[in-house]
């Protein structure tokens, strides 16, 4: 712009003018600061005056209240408990129990090794149960061991199951796939798998309250075993288990196992393959919830690994899925 013109001229090519600013004025910058830096000596004593007074003002009330409290000589207040704490009461024998069962303490530990739950039968029945039901789904064939193959390991995943009084229901033992072991590209492709949001679990529960709706909670026994494996992969044979016919063979997996990388996505394409030929359809807004609806019955069901939410306006609908 042109300081005299005034007039905004647009080019490729400028200089910047930094000897002279447009609208400035020097002794405006020095009569300020002047008067930051030194004030009146009206507005000195003005301000010294107030904090005088302001100073005698707080003495005052401070010796009106000391004057107070001394003529005031209350006597102290007495302490006692609520009257209605002493209307709960806790017999001993009551408490350990409830000790017991809120620090989670069981007098049954879980082992953390099968040497450590060899010799148990509640466990070693628990084990048995196991193998019988991955030898009914199939899980594996004993073969040769391939020159190039690379073994992945198990082991064995013990817990107790308890009821809601804290005694326990069952033994339980998982057979699991180390899965850490597994390489990309060689063991598998994909691993994800869609997981209900908990903004889903609330609508559903909401819808059903709502509605009046009846409510069924799920839990897939052995889940992960009904998906089926893309990739070859060998495990090494059950400790504990060995075939005495094929000790030196190897399992090759048919399907899936708990820790193996693929076994989510899996059991999720399973799930999901089957509901759909049921007549259900995946939701946009959330792949784990299922949708199925017709003129006269409506029926939701939410997937959550292996745990499912089931709610229609038809009790019959449920029982016949």
């Amino acid at each position: 712009m042109d300081p005299e013109t005034k007039k905004v001229i647009i080019s490729p090519d400028v200089v910047f003018d930094e000897v002279s600013f447009d609208n400035y004025d020097e002794n405006d910058g020095e009569n300020t600061s002047i008067l930051a830096l030194f004030p009146d000596d009206y507005t000195l004593e003005r301000n010294i005056s107030s904090t005088d007074e302001g100073i005698q003002s707080e003495e005052n009330i401070e010796t009106t209240t000391s004057l107070e409290a001394t003529t005031r000589k209350n006597p102290p207040r007495q302490k006692k408990l609520p009257s209605h704490s002493s209307i709960y009461v806790v017999e001993m024998n009551h408490f350990s129990t409830l000790s017991f069962f809120f620090m989670g303490e069981s007098l049954e530990n879980e082992p953390k090794l099968y040497s450590e739950a060899k010799g148990i039968p509640e466990w070693e029945n628990a084990m048995v149960e196991e193998i019988s039901a991955l030898d009914k789904n199939g899980t594996w064939e004993l073969v040769p061991k391939p020159y190039d193959a690379d073994l992945i390991t198990c082991k064995w995943v013990y817990k107790l199951k308890k009821k809601a009084d804290g005694t326990i229901d069952r033994y339980k033992a998982c057979l699991v796939g180390r899965g850490f072991s597994q390489q990309y590209g060689r063991d598998y492709d994909e691993t994800f798998s869609p997981v209900a949001r908990m903004v889903t679990v609330r609508t559903i529960i909401s819808l059903a309250a709502s509605k009046n709706w009846k409510l069924w909670q799920l839990d897939v026994k052995n889940a992960f075993l009904y998906g089926d494996l893309n990739h070859d992969i060998f495990m090494e044979q059950l400790q504990g288990f060995v075939s005495k016919e094929y000790p030196n063979h190897v399992c090759r997996l048919k399907k899936v196992l708990y820790g193996l990388k693929q076994a989510p996505r899996a059991w999720f394409s399973k799930i999901a393959e089957y509901l759909d030929f049921c007549g259900f359809k995946s939701s946009s807004a959330d792949p784990s919830l299922f949708i199925k609806k017709t003129p006269t019955v409506c029926t939701l069901l939410l997937l959550y690994v292996d745990d499912m939410i089931i709610t229609s306006d038809d009790s019959v609908e449920i029982n016949n899925l």
